[in-house]
């Protein structure tokens, strides 16, 4: 019963045509829904002849730059954060970036380690908090206005320590 009452309130199919016919009929529809032919050889033409985008050069300045927009996304959405909360962001930002398929785990790995290493220091087991240009933690108490680590936490991993703890997480 059910499926007659599907059949019998679904609207006829289309009888059998061409491929030619076919993109006729959608040239219609798209030329009536745009307002016009012309509205609809100009999506056609943008559709076909996109304006190239300019994907700016990676290098060292934008590994820098993209490091400091990934903190403060992270920090912006997040009260606290951890590695793979930057790593999230990281593919975010590289997303944004003409760089060969087999190149972005690589530019993601870069990114991380550019951020948990040289703008935050480990204040927890698996909380960071970052260093503002004073030498002030944001966590009173936990950091002394050295930066060195307080009572309970430790200092940040070597860069080696971090890099392979980086490709550990890549290739699991």
């Amino acid at each position: 019963m059910a499926q007659q009452a599907t059949l019998e309130t679904r609207d006829a199919k289309y009888e059998p045509r061409t491929l030619a016919e076919q993109r006729a009929a959608w040239y219609a529809q798209a030329a009536a829904t745009l307002g016009g032919p012309d509205a609809a050889r100009a999506m056609i033409n943008k559709t076909l002849n996109p304006i190239p985008m300019t994907s700016p050069r990676v290098d060292a300045q934008w590994l820098t730059a993209t490091a400091e927009k990934v903190l403060e996304a992270v920090e912006e959405r997040r009260s606290t954060w951890q590695s793979w909360h930057v790593r999230a962001e990281a593919q975010r930002q590289v997303r944004a970036v003409q760089v060969p398929t087999n190149k972005v785990d690589q530019l993601v790995e870069l990114l991380v380690i550019e951020v948990l290493h040289t703008q935050a220091k480990r204040i927890g087991r698996s909380s960071l908090v970052i260093i503002d240009e004073a030498g002030m933690a944001d966590a009173p108490g936990r950091h002394r206005r050295d930066a060195s680590a307080g009572a309970g936490s430790s200092e940040p991993p070597s860069r080696t320590v971090m890099e392979r703890r980086c490709c550990g997480y890549a290739s699991r």
